[in-house]
Formats: C-alpha cells, structure tokens, sequence
C-alpha cells in the first residue's frame, strides 16, 4: 500500500478541492479538477503541489485564469485595445501599452484658438470651451486665426513674414494690416482717379465706380 499525503488545492476562487496525492499524483489531482484541457498540475510526493492554466491553442501557461482569458483573444479577431491617439487597435493591452511608446511625447490635437496641443481629442473638447467669447478675440489680419491675448497674436504674425495682403488700388502699395491701410488711404486726399464715362462723377474706389454704373443701366 503506498502512503498517501492531503492536500487542498484551491483551483478557482470558487473552487476548492481535496486531492489524495499518491504515486498517481497527476491523474488524481485532474481527476478531481474535472478540467484537465486547461488547468496543469505538478504535485510529487513531499513536494508543494503547483498549478497553471494551460492555452488549448499554443499550450502557453498563465498563473492566472483571468490571464489565460484575455491570452485567448490574440487567438480570434477581435482588438478591444485601442490607441487614443492614432486609433490602430491590437488584442493585447500590452501590445497597446508598448505601441504608446512610439508616440513618444506626441501632441497630437491642437486648438486652433490658441496652439494648445492635448494627447486626446476629449481634453481639446474640454479646453475649447473656455473659448467662449471668441467674437471678442483678437484676429490676425492675414489668416483670421483668433487670440486672447494681443501678446500671441503678435508672435503669430511672426510666421506670416514679409506678407503684406492689403494693397492699395491706388497707387498699389501693399500693407500687412487692413488697418493700416486704411489709414494709408487718407494720404491720397482728395484723388478720385476712377470716373464715370457717362456723366463724369468720380471716385476713390473702383467697387463705388461700380456701384454708380448699376444706376445707369437701371
């Protein structure tokens, strides 16, 4: 008769068994566990009984069922891990976690109010309402883009060089602010260079020319 030993053996949290290990130790123990497929245990005479779960697929073992069923994902289609940055998606959360990498310190939404960079589009959703007013913002003159403060529009414009958008139709000088401009138009006094070819009235600007010939012809 050989010596027997007990044992108990807690498979699943839920699970408790007692095992009888004898010199048939294996087939006792997956005997008693009644999921000898996925669940592997040592247990020799004298000797600590040890357990892990078993993948049918690839025969990989995990200390953890939970484990295990999140292993078997990689064997379907489904990808429930998705980057929030470039929306790729893969069937292991640490696959995830090293595909972040490659991001790197990557900003990759950006508020057009004011060059603001989040991560996740939600955080720029959150942060453009704080641009409530933004009829009250400063504009650049060039782009139209909107600041709240007169320090980032002037840094902005900056970028746009030496463009200079705003000519004038009179002697075609070129301005970089409608403002300006404007104000450059008051040095031309009282020059009305475009007429009217039918009774002579003339004006400072061709669209006001324009506008008068209309009546003409109504």
């Amino acid at each position: 008769m050989h010596p027997s030993y007990y044992f108990v053996l807690l498979v699943l949290p839920l699970y408790v068994a007692q095992i009888t290990v004898s010199n048939e130790g294996d087939e006792a123990i997956q005997a008693a566990t009644g999921n000898d497929d996925e669940i592997r245990t040592v247990a020799d005479v004298g000797k600590t009984i040890k357990k892990w779960f078993e993948c049918k697929v690839c025969s990989r073992p995990f200390k953890w069922s939970c484990d295990l069923q999140r292993h078997k994902l990689t064997h379907g289609d489904e990808r429930p891990f998705e980057c929030h940055v470039c929306n790729k998606t893969f069937k292991e959360f640490r696959v995830l976690k090293t595909h972040h990498l490659t991001h790197g310190n990557e900003q990759t939404f950006k508020c057009a109010m004011c060059d603001k960079a989040f991560k996740q589009r939600r955080y720029l959703k959150v942060h453009l309402k704080t641009h409530t007013d933004i009829e009250k913002m400063l504009k650049c003159n060039v782009c139209g883009k909107a600041f709240e403060y007169c320090s980032r529009l002037l840094k902005h414009k900056l970028m746009h060089g030496n463009e200079r958008p705003f000519k004038c139709h009179m002697c075609s000088k070129t301005f970089e602010e409608s403002g300006i401009l404007k104000k450059h138009m008051l040095t031309h006094g009282n020059m009305r260079p475009f007429g009217c070819d039918v009774c002579g009235r003339n004006y400072t600007q061709k669209g006001n020319l324009n506008k008068h010939m209309k009546a003409h012809k109504s």
